[in-house]
């Protein structure tokens, strides 16, 4: 253990490649102008129609999180696949500071899957890591909405 804190004292590069490794993953997380176009293009290479507002957002966030699987399965109407490919991405990435964001999309399709027990369960887990977010509050307000 002393080695170890010794040789991070000699090596104050490291700092700054850390800090850079960070930056840039933080900037993948990020959706851009090609994620939206790659979601488009997927979606009409699937489904040979233009994707309502919503799908394409979808779309774009499986793609920004590297879930192309998620993406496909959410523009083939999907969800309980879609949903499975989310909980892939939770299972292998459990620490990735955007995982309520996983749980989310996850409680999301099982939503549009029908399956509206396992959605809560997914919407208690996001709301333990962010619970004042809007995709959380989202969630929450259709899970309440699919009840009535």
């Amino acid at each position: 253990m002393e080695r170890l804190c010794r040789s991070r004292g000699r090596r104050p590069g490291a700092l700054l490649v850390l800090a850079g490794l960070l930056v840039l993953s933080a900037h993948s997380a990020v959706a851009g102008p090609t994620e939206r176009v790659q979601a488009k293009r997927m979606h009409d290479r699937l489904v040979g129609v233009p994707p309502a507002e919503a799908v394409l957002s979808s779309m774009e966030a499986s793609l920004v999180a590297n879930d192309p699987i998620a993406a496909a399965y959410t523009a083939m109407n999907e969800h309980l696949k879609a949903a499975q490919a989310w909980e892939h991405c939770v299972k292998t990435d459990p620490m990735n500071p955007r995982v309520w964001l996983w749980q989310v999309h996850a409680g999301d399709s099982l939503l549009k899957a029908g399956e509206r027990e396992q959605a809560y369960l997914w919407l208690q887990q996001a709301k333990l890591a962010a619970p004042n977010a809007s995709e959380v509050k989202a969630l929450e307000a259709a899970i309440a909405a699919a009840h009535d």
